[in-house]
């Protein structure tokens, strides 16, 4: 029977940014990450915060956990206080993968992979399996300043193109700036990052430019029971004029937390 939940320790708790933070898990072997996935941390044991964070996966082997999150909240900010050999409970890996929406015709494409602040740690995973599984990348973070990127010296050695807002690290400007040199219609963007970053892809790709994105919502039980992290999406092939722009809610950490970005209403 597969276990619900999994206990873990801290191997590291580093602080490599303003205000971020990288935090090792060791875990038992045989709990696979596939990119895109999120685990769902159990902060405290006091009811003080009584919910379940959810924590993209930055990184993952057969005995660890790296997740790399903002101390923006209390809960956030209980974690950042963790020490070497602390135990954290978790549900997950849970969510779909970027990795669902690669077809074997895809072989020779050209994925361009986005991060946008704290999304970069899910960009960096999934950076990684492209780079094994031998596919073309481009991969590119974007932050408000240098201080806010995501380990950058482990990004540039994937070759990433930095964007700031205030340009004290590559390009000024957006991530999407980026994205609108690099994209065709025959690439392939995958994205994670706040929504204005997301909603500003649709302009930044060429009509017809497949683009798939993980969504960051707020998120009560992380199983689909409480309905809070739910997102409006087209209902597809409507068919009528009468139903034409309507659009059904579907929940991030079930059927999510990748989806197209055409079939969202953002």
């Amino acid at each position: 029977m597969k276990r619900l939940t999994h206990d873990s320790q801290v191997v590291f708790n580093r602080k490599i940014g303003r205000g971020i933070f990288h935090m090792r898990l060791a875990v038992k072997a045989g709990i696979r990450v596939k990119p895109g996935q999120f685990i769902n941390l159990l902060v405290s044991d006091s009811y003080d915060p009584l919910l379940r964070r959810p924590f993209s996966v930055f990184d993952a082997s057969e005995k660890s956990i790296d997740i790399v999150y903002s101390a923006i909240g209390r809960a956030t900010f209980l974690m950042s206080r963790k020490i070497k050999g602390e135990s954290l409970n978790f549900t997950g890996p849970r969510g779909n993968s970027y990795i669902d929406f690669i077809t074997p015709g895809m072989k020779k494409t050209l994925f361009i992979v986005v991060g946008g602040g704290t999304g970069a740690a899910s960009a960096n995973y999934l950076a990684k399996w492209l780079r094994r599984a031998g596919m073309r990348l481009k991969l590119i973070q974007g932050a408000a300043s240098k201080g806010l990127l995501i380990k950058a010296g482990e990004f540039c050695k994937k070759g990433v193109l930095f964007s700031t807002d205030d340009g004290s690290a590559g390009i000024k400007g957006f991530a999407t700036d980026i994205v609108k040199k690099a994209a065709s219609v025959d690439s392939v963007v995958f994205a994670c990052g706040p929504k204005p970053m997301l909603g500003a892809l649709k302009k930044a790709v060429p009509k017809g430019t497949r683009v798939f994105v993980s969504l960051e919502e707020y998120m009560g039980c992380g199983i689909g029971a409480c309905v809070s992290c739910v997102t409006p999406v087209k209902v597809k092939n409507a068919g009528t004029k009468r139903v034409k722009n309507s659009f059904e809610y579907k929940r991030v950490c079930v059927d999510g937390t990748v989806f197209e970005l055409d079939e969202l209403v953002l």
